[in-house]
């Protein structure tokens, strides 16, 4: 993995790729859960578990993210190279998205 982001910390790339997953994983879920209900793929609670499970892992990663890349006692992991900067702001794209509510805007033209 972490030929990809160049962190060379495999702690901080997988913590990197949950967040997204994540976060991704749960926008997938809000607009698709009508197509996912009505074709009796998963029920109504499995999904809105399954959103909500998501949802805090990415309000959980997110502070620990932050943490980690600008802790004031160790300098290791501060490596805010154009890789991060690219994560971090795809991370605010996305919540800025989930935000303005666009997937469950989008989850409503499957109707």
């Amino acid at each position: 993995m972490g030929f990809i982001f160049n962190t060379s910390f495999v702690f901080l790339d997988i913590l990197l790729y949950l967040i997204l997953i994540s976060k991704l994983c749960y926008i997938f879920l809000v607009i698709f859960q009508n197509f996912l209900i009505s074709k009796d793929i998963l029920t109504s609670e499995t999904v809105t578990k399954l959103m909500e499970f998501f949802h805090n892992t990415f309000f959980l990663l997110m502070p620990i993210l932050l943490v980690v890349l600008f802790n004031p006692i160790t300098e290791k992991y501060m490596i805010i190279d154009n890789h991060i900067k690219l994560f971090l702001f795809a991370f605010g794209l996305l919540q800025l998205i989930d935000i303005i509510k666009v997937p469950h805007y989008l989850g409503s033209l499957h109707k």
